[in-house]
């Protein structure tokens, strides 16, 4: 991996879905852009920069690993009883020494792509404004893998277990040449990398603030306020997530809470209109996946194709069946909103099958193409960081204000706690909102709690300090750094 990591910026110039080409890429074979060539050139900088986002795409990202793992590894999502015929995620669903959600592999040639580009831009002949425009997206994608990253491999600030205050390699300049990439770094403390995700934001945000720009598929100021209130919210600075999440929800940018009677389609979602809730949605097509349809989140989730994965019991228990438009049932027990228990056969019948999360149905291209869009920031989820922010700095009356607005879009009635109870009470309705969207082991990780497996699983209790909870570091980069980078607890030859 180190030595591959100088050329892969390079080698992924070849995803346009963002940004025009001309001449310069349509000229030169794609694999054989050098970064130099294609920094000197505005357009090889929109280049990287789709290759940075089409990142997002790979299996190991959104499309598939980084909404469906955390949901197995926690309490969400079961192995389908009745069938697997894939095989993926038996070892997750009984939290396997090794498995878990990772990303070093994916992310850290995009943080190259964007390294590549907020080194490069302020040079490149191009108008300011594209520059600028460009620059913080980068900035915003920066952070947001910097955040998978240490979500993945170390604990929260302030939430350390045996004092591990390891997180990831933090590198902001780009691997030029091979000799960059082979110099092994050590990992930073987890309060090292929030601080350099802090700054990534807050200078996107600077820098998008001038673009009243509607585009939900690229970087845009309320994304990376979003984004901004989420890894507050994980660094328990919650009077600046109630700030940031405040700012998010308040930017004219098109995106707003669904009503009752809009939540139950909000993820049908397409190539041109994001959900109606997205901050930012990672838009995808048959062209961008590569008819990598097996791997996709519809093929996993629903019986379609493989359905691997359905939502656990213990799920399914904490919705209101009679009320909650995300999951209602009516009287011969058919279920509708986010979720359903029928499925149509090829000859057209309904016929009662396990209930299984429609959030990802192969809504994008019509039916049969297995490829969704995913949100990953949207409207509820800030009003819920906010909400969990005002509990834990005592202002009950603001965090129930924000818990009733959710529920009674929700079809829910209005209810009255306070204390304890009203912040567990916006924990619960995080999962039930959230659910299947890659939230659920993250959050049960940051309150160091302790994961009750579900009991179609026969794990039983995964304790808060178990090691578990965190990525192993790939072994190649471990051995590669002759001892520079450091395991985590638990997977090293003498743990």
């Amino acid at each position: 991996m180190l030595k591959k990591i100088a050329t892969l910026a390079a080698l992924g110039l070849g995803a346009f879905t963002f940004y025009a080409c001309d001449s310069l890429l349509d000229t030169e074979p794609r694999q054989s852009i050098s970064p130099e060539v294609a920094l000197n050139d505005i357009t090889g900088i929109r280049g990287i920069a789709a290759s940075a986002y089409n990142r997002l795409i790979s299996t190991t990202a959104y499309t598939n690993t980084r909404i469906a793992a955390p949901e197995v590894l926690a309490d969400n999502g079961v192995q389908n009883p009745t069938n697997n015929p894939s095989g993926r995620y038996v070892s997750e669903a009984i939290n396997a020494v090794g498995t878990g959600v990772g990303g070093w592999g994916l992310y850290y040639p995009m943080i190259n792509d964007t390294n590549y580009i907020i080194t490069a831009i302020d040079g490149v002949d191009a108008p300011e404004n594209e520059r600028n425009r460009i620059k913080g997206e980068m900035l915003f994608l920066r952070a947001l893998a910097y955040h998978d990253l240490a979500k993945s491999y170390g604990y929260e600030p302030g939430r350390e277990i045996n004092g591990w205050n390891h997180s990831v390699i933090i590198r902001t300049t780009p691997t030029l040449v091979v000799e960059d990439a082979q110099t092994a770094r050590a990992r930073a403390s987890n309060v090292e990398v929030y601080e350099q995700i802090e700054r990534d934001l807050l200078q996107s945000i600077q820098l998008l603030d001038q673009f009243g720009s509607t585009n939900r598929f690229l970087g845009n100021r309320a994304a990376a306020e979003a984004l901004l209130a989420r890894v507050y919210l994980y660094w328990g600075r919650y009077a600046d997530a109630a700030e940031f999440a405040t700012r998010a929800m308040d930017r004219p940018l098109g995106a707003a809470l669904a009503t009752a009677a809009q939540a139950p389609t909000i993820f049908n979602s397409t190539n041109t209109a994001p959900n109606r809730e997205a901050f930012f949605e990672v838009r995808i097509t048959s062209n961008d996946f590569g008819g990598a349809v097996n791997n996709s989140l519809s093929a996993l989730f629903t019986p379609a194709q493989w359905f691997d994965i359905v939502p656990s019991e213990e799920l399914i228990a904490i919705y209101d069946s009679s009320r909650d438009v995300r999951l209602r049932a009516d009287n011969e027990g058919r279920v509708t909103g986010w979720y359903s228990n029928r499925r149509e056969l090829a000859n057209g019948n309904l016929v009662p099958a396990q209930t299984h999360t429609l959030k990802f149905n192969q809504t994008v291209e019509g039916a049969g193409s297995f490829i969704d869009n995913t949100p990953v920031l949207r409207f509820a989820e800030a009003l819920l960081n906010r909400a969990e922010a005002f509990a834990r700095l005592g202002q009950d009356a603001n965090a129930l204000a924000d818990l009733n607005l959710l529920r009674t879009n929700r079809g829910l009635l209005a209810i009255d706690l306070s204390g304890f109870e009203l912040l567990e009470e916006i924990l619960v309705e995080r999962r039930r909102e959230l659910a299947f969207e890659g939230h659920r082991w993250f959050d049960l990780k940051r309150l160091n709690r302790s994961l009750e497996k579900p009991e179609a699983s026969g794990v039983g209790i995964i304790p808060s300090d178990d090691f578990r909870w965190l990525s192993a570091v790939p072994t190649s980069q471990v051995v590669a750094s002759n001892g520079v980078i450091l395991q985590n607890p638990g997977y090293a030859a003498e743990d």
